[in-house]
């Protein structure tokens, strides 16, 4: 079995590799790449080719991740980013963000539970798609029965939690693990998009991108939106720069699903990215890697 959950899901920088989570810094890779071609006063096609020969990696595959358009894709194994790293810095992980969700509480007893949390509720939010929006059991026509499964899996995390805290309810880390199990719950039972706590949209900007403001502000007009907004029916009102970035962003997406078959519905990209956020929440709670009250962070 691979050990890559992410490798096939080649429009997502997340990745992991040895039981950890990396997110990949791109903007890194091409301001090393292109101090590297500078020092050497070279070109930039004379860059690549020396990287192909130290690396093995064709010249066009590094063209193309070295790219920041629609055509831009992400390596599809985390092998590629670490050859990047060791020729263009000397440091295999240099263009990698490791996000330390198991290695955060020293005590062995609980050591590995914000690994176990974080995958209970990644298994959850990973049946987004095949639930329907949290509308039937996975896999099946029964709705009926979808608020009871949910209600028992979310359940089975929150007492995995209190197992292994039940005599410090008051911890710190404890609380910060309900938080973030509370406010999936939330999520789940929202029943909308992007549904998630806004402590969330603000760490992860992007998953604002899913937000429907977006199909009224193309069917209907920036000045309805506002108005909306200012009626309190709509709680998200982008600038025009977020605008942009919403079409480069769906852009880049479509262009990945064509160029590799990948057959990813609009609910899959969503998922998607609604995993990755929840990586980006656990980093920023646990290792204070993102600023939370930074509303346009990227």
């Amino acid at each position: 079995m691979k050990e890559n959950k992410f490798e096939d899901r080649k429009e997502c920088n997340l990745y992991v590799d040895a039981g950890n989570i990396y997110l990949f810094q791109r903007d890194e890779l091409i301001t090393a790449f292109h101090k590297a071609r500078k020092e050497k006063g070279i070109s930039a096609e004379k860059m690549r080719a020396e990287m192909e020969q130290k690396t093995g990696i064709p010249e066009a595959t590094i063209c193309n991740h070295l790219r920041t358009d629609i055509h831009a894709n992400f390596p599809k194994e985390i092998t590629v980013i670490k050859k990047y790293g060791k020729v263009l810095a000397g440091n295999k992980n240099a263009f990698l963000h490791e996000v330390k969700v198991s290695e955060i509480h020293p005590d062995d007893r609980r050591g590995d539970i914000y690994k176990t949390v974080f995958g209970m509720l990644y298994d959850l939010l990973a049946c987004y798609e095949a639930s329907g929006g949290f509308n039937y059991i996975p896999g099946t026509d029964d709705s009926d029965g979808a608020w009871s499964h949910f209600e028992t899996e979310i359940g089975r995390v929150k007492k995995e939690l209190m197992t292994k805290f039940f005599d410090q309810c008051g911890n710190k880390d404890c609380q910060k693990l309900e938080r973030i199990i509370n406010e999936t719950e939330a999520f789940i039972k929202s029943y909308s998009v992007p549904g998630v706590a806004k402590r969330w949209r603000k760490i992860n900007p992007q998953i604002n991108y899913f937000d429907c403001v977006f199909e009224i502000i193309r069917g209907c007009g920036m000045e309805t939106a506002r108005q909306l907004y200012g009626e309190g029916l709509l709680d998200y009102l982008p600038c025009d720069y977020i605008i942009k970035a919403q079409k480069v962003y769906f852009a880049q997406r479509e262009y990945a699903n064509l160029r590799n078959n990948l057959q990813y519905s609009e609910e899959r990209l969503f998922q998607n990215e609604l995993l990755r956020t929840l990586a980006m929440v656990f980093d920023n709670d646990f290792n204070n890697n993102y600023d939370a009250d930074n509303t346009w962070f990227t």
